[in-house]
């Protein structure tokens, strides 16, 4: 049954955060993907988040110096990758979109347990992380996703790689430190430092003659679903991290997130995968099937 689990609540997670997609997307439909529209998203968000984590545990909360300044690090990442995500999301298809953010979360963190963290990567991790790059390379050689989607689209892609790569890292050293409170604390940190940040934008941005930008009562449903899928599965995310390795659990949540965005794209928002995009997706969920052997 343990061995079952180890599997199930990875997976779960990425169902969590493929749907958590599609009501980021919905949000910048309505609201548009300036930086105001994403401090707006942020700071929303992590209030509902916040109260739900401190809910889930029983209000109570721990502190310490190492703990704070994780969650501000992973803060000022997640705030900059929901700003690439908003923009990239304008620009081109979630499926490619997915591929590279969830590709970054897995590569990334994967490097990091075995070059610091004495994990080891047998042959068919290996053979999973050359799998990894090609999948990553495919959607990139798509001539009419490179017509529907321009340049700006695919540097976004590459910066969101990078920070959600820096996200489950941050999350990863976090969790084994001896340091470290417990996750809903951890979380609750997170989410203020989150607040914190966006709130300090808009303090900004609202200065001087600018349009302004309010909310209406479909974007906070939007952002209230998310921020519920959000903390539920950052929840499920940073339990397992404390425990599985870095080079199998994030692996396990790339490729399932891959697959289940992929279903979200095509229900939600009628996006049919091209041929390039539909074999990106086999070969990421081929890696992952090698790296959990």
């Amino acid at each position: 049954m343990t061995h079952v689990l180890t599997y199930l609540i990875p997976l779960g997670c990425s169902l969590l955060f493929s749907v958590q997609f599609a009501f980021n997307k919905k949000y910048e439909g309505r609201m548009g993907q300036s930086l105001k529209a994403s401090a707006y998203f942020c700071m929303t968000m992590s209030v509902a988040a916040a109260a739900l984590v401190l809910a889930m545990n029983r209000f109570a909360f721990a502190f310490s110096p190492f703990s704070c300044f994780m969650a501000f690090l992973l803060a000022a990442d997640s705030m900059l990758c929901t700003v690439c995500s908003l923009r990239a999301m304008h620009l081109g298809s979630l499926s490619v979109y997915t591929l590279f953010l969830m590709l970054g979360g897995m590569l990334v963190p994967s490097v990091l347990g075995v070059a610091f963290l004495n994990e080891t990567m047998g042959l068919y991790r290996k053979l999973g992380f050359l799998l990894i790059f090609a999948a990553l390379l495919v959607p990139v050689f798509d001539r009419k996703s490179r017509k529907k989607s321009s340049g700006l689209f695919f540097v976004f892609c590459f910066l969101l790689f990078l920070l959600n790569g820096a996200n489950s890292c941050i999350t990863k050293l976090h969790q084994i430190n001896v340091q470290a409170v417990d996750t809903n604390s951890f979380l609750a940190m997170n989410y203020a430092f989150e607040f914190v940040i966006a709130a300090a934008f808009l303090l900004c941005a609202n200065t001087g003659r600018r349009k302004s930008l309010s909310l209406d009562k479909k974007s906070l449903l939007f952002v209230g679903a998310y921020a519920l899928v959000n903390a539920v599965g950052s929840f499920g995310l940073a339990s397992c991290a404390k425990t599985l390795d870095a080079s199998l659990l994030y692996p396990l949540i790339t490729g399932g997130t891959i697959l289940f965005s992929a279903l979200v794209g095509f229900v939600g928002f009628k996006e049919k995968p091209s041929a390039y995009s539909a074999a990106g997706m086999v070969l990421a969920v081929a890696a992952t099937v090698l790296y959990a052997l």
